[in-house]
């Protein structure tokens, strides 16, 4: 399974699907890079929010975009900007593609744990269920934890 099945289909509110996509690169990137692993699954994804085959220049705007964002106020802090953006029945979701994102490089790393523990907090996902999506999305990506 891809990163990009955690999605049951596009997202028809172009905004919830960027404040969805951004919040995966943001924790994805939180080591500072990107795997090429995570670039790959990134398009994936930004095909299956959009419906359509992204392009190059898709991909690349929004990457773009989400670095400008958060070169400019930090990335802590524009995580806590886009997170209300993300509509309460999307929030389990954006929670689980973000953490599959950052699995992707098989590198689970202390940056990103702490990120998606703020993260969680902040949509209302409380620790115990937070642990059931991760080990979902474990099984589902195959990646041991």
């Amino acid at each position: 399974m891809a990163v990009s099945d955690l999605l049951d289909g596009p997202i028809a509110n172009e905004a919830h699907g960027t404040a969805l996509l951004e919040l995966a690169f943001a924790v994805s990137a939180v080591d500072g890079h990107l795997a090429d692993e995570e670039q790959a699954a990134f398009r994936e994804l930004v095909s299956r929010v959009r419906g359509k085959t992204a392009t190059d220049d898709d991909v690349g705007e929004l990457l773009e975009q989400f670095v400008y964002s958060a070169h400019t106020v930090g990335l802590d802090e524009r995580v806590r900007r886009v997170l209300p953006s993300i509509p309460a029945e999307l929030r389990e979701t954006a929670f689980s593609v973000a953490f599959g994102l950052s699995l992707v490089d098989r590198e689970e790393n202390e940056y990103e744990g702490e990120l998606l523990e703020d993260v969680a907090k902040a949509l209302g996902i409380d620790d115990a269920r937070a642990n059931v999506l991760r080990d979902d999305v474990r099984r589902k990506l195959s990646i041991g934890g």
